[in-house]
């Protein structure tokens, strides 16, 4: 890393670290989450303070175990204190650093006002954050200059000129952290979604380079590739952290759906079945172009552990395989022979989303979605919820689809519109506009629940939804926000943002509850596929 991106003695990292607190068993062992353990480890300090750059956030801000919102926020006003400083831009997933992005798209204002006057402002209210904050060196004084200059960029990343060349905030990074070489986080797998938007953040004009291959159970492999895009990195298997082996994986073919048709199979039991596994194979045993479980033998006592991740063989360095991540095994979507998994919700996600990108002329794009496999009628049917931004989902997010809507789709969406005639003039001219931006928004949607039902290739649904046993697919469009505040659920449950990464499928009913209730359009694909 350090020979491909070198930086400067005494620069600055601005790593959006989260801790969370420990527990203790009833034995009295301290229990907590794996990036926990390690924030708290005397190794992580050994290793922050030889890496050659110091950290933005003094470390009771990364320890607090405070609100992740608040915490946040005191990291992003130390990376400003020290924006000329800042050479590397750091988290654990991407997610994370999305969030403090626009975190700052919502704060900038409030953060220039406690540059400019010297103190923290009364909405950071925990102690151990405010004392922190409170013995930061570039904080004990007001820096109106700084201020000035951070409150100049924000407002030209926001002007009518920097829409009208690409959108509000395009390049911030760069913009307000000059030095900053790349941008270190995990890109691959359930983060590639926000790869695009970071890749909009920079400008294309900082490296996004994705962290090596590790899970809570262990580290497994290296990207000996950190030049590489996101979507090209291939780790590098290192055999001396476990013993490694590998089990062969395969979909299931059209013929053995049938089977389980004419079997009477289906439903959640059968949805274990949505991979044909071979016999496991050892680390040099591996073929290039083969999918595979990765099964783990630890010094710390796990046996044979199934991590649940599939990966894919790419090639080999000298005898180690290199592997690019896939996805979790585990099915997210079954209502009856169908297994959906992670990979292929996400290929229809992307197709959707470039249509929505393509339609609404860069209007509207995908922040964020999940999915849930909805069997309160019947036939069941998958319901896909999008959270999406630009002008017309403003527009879109102030309305609330009212009961009717809500209950019968698309359908009932247009059913609600008025159509005013030629020879009617003020408010019920704009009116009528209106209502025809509203189809066009709802037309856009619905061509891009076509694009998602229409786009599943698993031989399950395909032949499912031809036969009638699943029904059309549901788009949910929800208000700006509702991620977050999925976000918010995770963490009152006492987890730390460091660990969150958006579910893909929804199964918790409190969070159903409220993908639901936050709804402001729901629209169904054709009933019978193409």
């Amino acid at each position: 890393m350090c020979r491909i991106y070198p930086v400067t003695p005494g620069s600055r990292i601005l790593e959006f670290l989260f801790c969370g607190k420990f527990s203790s068993s009833q034995g009295g062992l301290r229990a907590g989450t794996a990036t926990t353990h390690m924030i708290r480890s005397d190794a992580f300090r050994m290793r922050q303070q030889s890496s050659g750059f110091a950290s933005c956030s003094p470390q009771d801000v990364i320890l607090a175990a405070a609100d992740c919102r608040q915490s946040m926020y005191c990291h992003l006003l130390c990376g400003l204190l020290h924006a000329h400083e800042v050479e590397v831009l750091s988290a654990p997933f991407a997610f994370t650093l999305v969030e403090a992005l626009r975190t700052l798209e919502a704060e900038w204002r409030t953060l220039c006002r406690d540059i400019r006057s010297g103190e923290l402002n009364h909405k950071i209210s925990d102690p151990v954050l405010r004392l922190a904050m409170a013995d930061h060196i570039l904080l004990r004084k007001p820096n109106p200059e700084l201020a000035d200059s951070i409150a100049a960029k924000c407002r030209s990343l926001t002007s009518k000129r920097a829409l009208q060349s690409g959108g509000a905030w395009k390049g911030v990074v760069r913009t307000l952290w000059p030095r900053c070489r790349y941008i270190l986080s995990i890109l691959t797998g359930a983060m590639e979604v926000y790869v695009e938007k970071l890749e909009f953040y920079t400008a294309g004009a900082v490296p996004l380079v994705s962290a090596d291959y590790g899970a809570t159970e262990g580290w497994i492999g290296v990207n000996a590739g950190p030049s590489l895009r996101p979507s090209d990195v291939s780790f590098t298997i290192l055999p001396t952290l476990a013993f490694f082996e590998f089990i062969p994986l395969s979909r299931r073919s059209t013929s053995s759906c049938m089977n389980e048709v004419s079997n009477g199979g289906g439903g959640g039991g059968a949805a274990l079945a949505a991979y044909e596994e071979g016999a496991p194979v050892g680390l040099t045993d591996v073929k290039v172009g083969q999918e595979y479980e990765v099964v783990m033998t630890t010094a710390w006592g796990l046996y044979r552990y199934r991590l649940g991740d599939i990966v894919r063989v790419t090639g080999f360095y000298n005898s180690a395989p290199q592997v690019a991540y896939v996805c979790r095994k585990n099915v997210m979507l079954s209502l009856n022979i169908d297994k959906i998994t992670e990979k292929d919700l996400k290929a229809v996600v992307d197709r959707a989303a470039k249509r929505l990108v393509e339609a609404s002329g860069g209007s509207m794009e995908l922040v964020d979605y999940t999915s849930y496999a909805d069997r309160s009628s019947t036939p069941g049917h998958y319901v896909v919820f999008w959270e999406v931004e630009g002008e017309d989902a403003a527009a879109m997010s102030s309305t609330t689809m009212d009961s009717e809507v809500q209950s019968c789709g698309a359908k009932a969406c247009h059913k609600r519109r008025g159509a005013w005639s030629e020879e009617e003039e003020g408010p019920q001219r704009k009116q009528q506009e209106s209502s025809e931006e509203e189809e066009e928004e709802e037309e856009v949607l619905g061509e891009c629940a076509a694009l998602m039902d229409g786009g599943f290739v698993e031989a399950g649904y395909v032949t499912s939804r031809k036969m009638g046993s699943i029904g059309p697919l549901e788009l949910c469009v929800v208000r700006r926000g509702t991620f977050s505040r999925l976000l918010d659920r995770f963490m009152q449950s006492g987890a730390a943002m460091t660990q969150y990464k958006t579910p893909r499928c929804v199964v918790a009913p409190d969070a159903l509850s409220l993908l639901r209730s936050s709804a402001v359009a729901s629209i169904f694909s054709p009933t019978a596929l193409p």
